[in-house]
């Protein structure tokens, strides 16, 4: 007899078929003790249906972002109150407070199902600074984004910073990261680090505050110091930044890369002095955690749950967010003292061996699905 939790996963991650090696190990790892089913997205056209260590429903991510939001919501009610019934699912876990509308409405017509709501970042905000919907309606999203969050058993919160948050809900909390493969940094082969060379990895959009990257290098070059910026990512304000690298003449500072696998980025990332992400708002980055598994240090923003992976002078470099001239002062600090940068890789590959794992990932989610279910699982 099959032992295992049935869990409805509701959320707006990407899926591809096949999973990639990233989802592939997470997934896997969540299925010694989970029957998964995922709705969720994916790049290609239409409906998606296929089955990896979990059965996955994909809808086309393909549609403009205010009409996606809506469309996804209706989808994956629909879906998951018909799923919910015909699997015997038991527990509902929802991406963020957005997608909880989803799972609220299921658990209104199933009382039976508890429901997490997982919260990534400040979920207040997100809707409009990610262009889900104009800002005049943010008080819509907000209303049913506390609706969803009352109504739910528990909630799962990916830093101590993102416990503010959501401290007016008296619901049962669990604080552990967003899953990263951080097995793949760990096994990546060291290299020459190319003597003035940084990172940034992630999405290329005002939020990872790019702009404050591009004037900070633009500082250090007016001090003489010839750098090297690899972009590696990509995102819709990917041609507004170029055009102003070019404006700036920093063509020869900044080089665009693109998408790059994990094996990819890791290899760069060790041919690095450091990762720099001075983002205006984060979570809890996994860049920080990859950047750290090289032996890397990282310079970044003090937003979201960065300080609690990064020890001003210990791990990396803080920084105030959208203020350039600070992280050029940082930069070329790092330039200069790159024996203290290697000292900080070091430490931070220590944090991140103590601390982060696919096994630790997966037993703080069977923990925090028995907890909120009161009974053993396996």
């Amino acid at each position: 007899m099959d032992k295992k939790t049935k869990v409805l996963f509701i959320g707006g991650a990407r899926y591809s078929k096949p999973l990639n090696q990233t989802n592939a190990k997470k997934v896997k790892a969540l299925s010694q003790k989970l029957d998964m089913t995922f709705i969720s997205l994916h790049n290609g056209k239409g409906k998606l249906h296929f089955n990896e260590n979990a059965d996955f429903y994909l809808i086309s991510s393909r549609v403009p972002n205010y009409l996606r939001q809506a469309y996804f919501l209706i989808y994956a009610f629909l879906k998951g109150i018909l799923l919910v019934g015909r699997k015997d699912i038991s527990i509902i876990v929802c991406q963020s407070p957005f997608e909880g509308i989803a799972g609220t409405f299921i658990k209104i017509l199933q009382p039976r199902i508890k429901l997490i709501i997982e919260i990534h970042g400040e979920w207040d905000k997100a809707p409009v600074v990610y262009k889900r919907i104009g800002s005049g309606f943010k008080w819509i999203t907000d209303l049913m984004g506390k609706w969803a969050l009352n109504k739910s058993d528990a909630i799962r919160i990916i830093s101590k910073e993102i416990e503010k948050v959501v401290g007016e809900f008296q619901k049962p909390k669990f604080i552990f990261p967003t899953y990263t493969d951080i097995e793949i940094f760990f096994d990546s082969k060291e290299k020459e680090i190319i003597q003035n060379r940084f990172i940034f990895v992630g999405q290329i959009i005002h939020l990872k505050g790019i702009d404050t990257l591009i004037d900070a290098v633009s500082i250090a070059k007016e001090k003489h110091t010839k750098l090297e910026v690899l972009i590696i990512g990509s995102g819709e304000e990917k041609g507004m930044f170029a055009n102003r690298v070019k404006t700036l003449k920093l063509d020869n500072e900044f080089i665009f890369l693109g998408n790059k696998t994990q094996g990819e980025i890791a290899d760069f990332i060790h041919s690095s002095i450091a990762l720099i992400l001075p983002s205006i708002t984060e979570g809890l980055p996994r860049v920080i955690l990859e950047a750290f598994a090289c032996s890397r240090p990282a310079i970044a923003s003090c937003v979201g749950g960065i300080p609690e992976l990064i020890i001003d002078g210990e791990t990396g470099l803080l920084i105030q967010p959208a203020d350039p001239e600070s992280l050029a002062e940082k930069i070329l600090f790092a330039f200069n003292n790159k024996g203290k940068m290697k000292i900080m890789g070091l430490n931070g590959k220590n944090f991140v061996e103590e601390n982060f794992s696919t096994i630790k990932f997966a037993e703080n989610y069977f923990q925090m699905i028995e907890k909120t279910l009161g009974q053993k699982i396996g």
